[in-house]
Parts: C-alpha cells; sequence; structure tokens
C-alpha cells in the first residue's frame, strides 16, 4: 500500500481531490523534470562540487554541450562562493543572467540558484537548451 509520513500523516489518505492539490509544487517539479531532461549534463555529465563557506551546497555538471550550476543557500545570511568556472549563466528559476568571472559571488539568503550556462546569448531555458 501506499506509505504516509510520520505519525499522524501516516494514516492520511492519498488526496485525490484535484481542486485540493498543490499545484504550485506539482508545477516547480514539472520545471526540475524539464531542467533535466533537457540538459544531458544534468544526467550524465562530470560532477564537482564546488567550495563554498558556510550552509552553502553548490555543485556542477557538465560536459561538451552545456554546464549547469546548482547553490544552494539556506542560512538567514547572504553567503559567498568561489565558482570553478566562469561565463554567462541564466538562472533558470528567476529568468536573470548572472555573469560569473571566478571571483567571489554573493548568494542571497534562502536562495537557490539554478545556473545554466548561456552560450549563445539566447536564454538557455528548460526547451532551449
Amino acid at each position: 500500500g501506499m506509505k504516509g509520513g510520520k505519525d499522524p500523516e501516516n494514516r492520511a489518505p492519498m488526496i485525490w481531490d484535484e481542486e485540493r492539490w498543490n499545484w504550485e509544487i506539482y508545477e516547480f517539479y514539472k520545471k526540475l523534470t524539464e531542467l533535466r531532461e533537457s540538459h544531458e549534463s544534468l544526467r550524465t555529465g562530470e560532477y564537482e562540487v564546488m567550495t563554498t563557506s558556510g550552509p552553502v551546497l553548490s555543485y556542477r555538471r557538465w560536459n561538451d554541450q552545456d554546464e549547469v550550476i546548482v547553490v544552494v543557500n539556506p542560512s538567514r545570511e547572504s553567503v559567498s562562493f568561489s565558482p570553478s568556472t566562469s561565463g554567462e549563466f541564466f538562472e533558470y528559476l528567476s529568468g536573470r543572467i548572472l555573469v560569473i568571472d571566478q571571483h567571489t559571488v554573493e548568494i542571497p539568503a534562502i536562495t537557490v540558484w539554478i545556473l545554466v550556462r548561456n552560450e549563445s546569448g539566447e536564454l538557455a531555458s528548460a526547451g532551449n537548451s
């Protein structure tokens, strides 16, 4: 059968009524799935954990076709990190362009960046890599 969370959620039934589903979370995971499907480096590319300070998690995946960097800052303060790569990147969740020049980069508090290398000058979105 289906497993739930810890007590008492483990006894809660599945919410089958689509009107009560959390569509925001659904769309977020759908977008992440599209990103993974459209960027081979996220499936089979090289992997490197990047040097960070504090609680920041950062890694990059790359191959000959593309490069994706994920940076997570769960803290309530902005934190700096020194990327091991440089270039122009499309921040997938916000739609902004960020230029990384291998110097220290500040990531705001409670932020996730998914940076997709922007080689062509076009937005490297899920359907346009």
